[in-house]
């Protein structure tokens, strides 16, 4: 394995990086992870046409995930995925998992939440390094969280 992750598209060593499945196991042959979420916003224009904006509309909140490990290491996480929820018989898509990254760069530390994830897919293809057999595992999930703070409120409404 190579000494490197790539945390969207910044380089971790593995020694600063943590990830782990629901905050107990952890996570190893991870080659990336990425994530982003967005909550979209727009102007709203006047009653007359080519008025002046009079405020700004939200959009749905959006995020993604994925996960990029070596081909070994995958089908260990499948398999993690797969015990946690023995009910499914085997469909992946339909467990629900909480991911945790955190990554360390001196004295700052940031931890990222990736809640309420389902798996969406896998693809195969070569790592960071190009020699490397890698599988990418996009997720869906439900919010991301990154050192405490989320784009959403995950109080739901009453």
């Amino acid at each position: 394995m190579i000494g490197l992750i790539r945390l969207n598209n910044f380089m971790f060593s593995r020694v600063s990086t943590t990830v782990r499945l629901d905050g107990l196991v952890r996570i190893n042959g991870l080659d990336a992870v990425e994530f982003a979420d967005e909550v979209p916003q727009e102007l709203v224009s006047g009653m007359n046409n080519g008025g002046i904006p009079i405020g700004k509309a939200r959009g749905a909140y959006t995020c993604s995930a994925s996960l990029t490990f070596f081909e070994d290491e995958a089908t260990v996480f499948m398999k993690l995925i797969a015990a946690k929820d023995p009910t499914a018989l085997g469909a992946l898509t339909a467990i629900n998992f909480n991911i945790t990254v955190s990554f360390r760069e001196e004295l700052r530390v940031s931890t990222v939440l990736i809640g309420d994830a389902t798996l969406k897919g896998r693809t195969n293809s070569v790592g960071n390094d190009a020699n490397a057999l890698t599988k990418q595992v996009p997720l869906q999930p439900k919010y991301i969280m990154q050192d405490g703070l989320s784009l959403v409120s995950l109080v739901p409404a009453i």
